[in-house]
């Protein structure tokens, strides 16, 4: 795979003010793109992550409500 600055020396185009893509050229680039059900499984993994994230603030929100030590 290009990274990120190969891929705009190769279809970057430099303007007066800012950087521009050269779409006609980027319709001709083949991207890999994983299958539906590894982008479910990926999607389904950042959900429970989030929630898990989500429950630990919480959990020391709680705590810290009840004890001025952890303020």
């Amino acid at each position: 795979m290009a990274s990120n600055k190969t891929l705009l020396r190769e279809y970057g185009k430099t303007g007066t003010t800012v950087e521009s893509i050269d779409f006609a050229k980027m319709k001709s680039t083949a991207l890999m793109v994983p299958y539906i059900e590894e982008q479910q499984a990926i999607g389904s993994f950042f959900s429970r992550l989030d929630d898990l994230i989500t429950l630990h603030q919480r959990k020391r929100l709680s705590i810290r409500q009840r004890s001025p030590v952890w303020s």
